[in-house]
């Protein structure tokens, strides 16, 4: 079995497991804006497709795996190549010498383990934002539990079968390990099962509010799913949408 902290192993298997709606849900406002910075973009999901609609994207992505995995499919994708900038930095770090009417933050804003680094990143999306631009992001805060390692879900990939399991622990330092485990299959037999390790932080959903407005953000609209359906108290998933001030 291989081990790997972070995506260094799974980065080829991520888009067999894609967020139902997510493309919809941000492609909506990624092709409203015409531009955009995508924070955390893995390999490209999201940004291939925005871009073949015409898109410009700024592509930002802390993983030397991702990133390779990205620029491979970039080489597969000529029509929309020309309109993606791949930066790989974090949420914190990352500068760009223009700002955009556009970012959005897709399954990566939970992997910010702190206040002080959400704030940092927070305030430095902002810094990268025109005045009234638009931030979306989503957050998985009431998965945020003790959950034993069990399957979640299954995908082809050629004449392979992979399936994922998931699992969480919480830290005692308020952030949660998720392990994932992928199982590769052929004619039915295993071939081989890779193991990802990964972190995510434990934040309450006031706590959010009060960051994003001490980053300059004013809350326009909360939603459950990505079918813009009103958040509720309760809700497992939290999207928001908020505006640079």
């Amino acid at each position: 079995m291989n081990r790997a902290n972070g995506y260094d192993q799974a980065a080829s298997l991520y888009d067999l497991f894609p967020q139902a709606g997510d493309l919809e849900f941000y492609g909506r406002y990624a092709l409203r804006a015409g531009r955009a910075v995508d924070v955390g973009a893995g390999t490209g999901r999201l940004a291939i497709p925005l871009a073949r609609k015409g898109v410009e994207l700024a592509c930002v992505e802390p993983s030397a795996a991702m990133c390779r995995e990205f620029r491979r499919k970039l080489k597969e994708a000529p029509d929309a190549a020309g309109r993606i900038t791949l930066i790989q930095a974090d949420a914190v770090s990352f500068r760009i010498d223009r700002t955009f009417p556009a970012a959005f933050m897709a399954g990566s804003f939970d992997h910010l383990l702190s206040d002080r680094e959400r704030l940092a990143a927070l305030e430095n999306i902002a810094r990268h934002l025109e005045p009234g631009g638009k931030l979306t992001l989503d957050s998985y805060w009431g998965l945020m539990i003790d959950s034993p390692l069990n399957h979640s879900d299954e995908a082809r990939d050629g004449d392979r079968t992979v399936r994922r399991l998931v699992g969480r622990e919480v830290q005692p330092d308020h952030t949660v390990r998720i392990t994932i485990v992928y199982e590769i299959y052929k004619d039915g037999r295993l071939e081989d099962r890779i193991e990802q390790s990964s972190r995510a932080g434990i934040i309450e959903r006031e706590r959010i509010h009060q960051l994003l407005a001490e980053a300059g953000f004013k809350l326009l609209a909360e939603y459950r799913d990505y079918d813009l359906e009103p958040y509720r108290e309760g809700d497992q998933m939290l999207l928001m949408e908020a505006e640079k001030e």
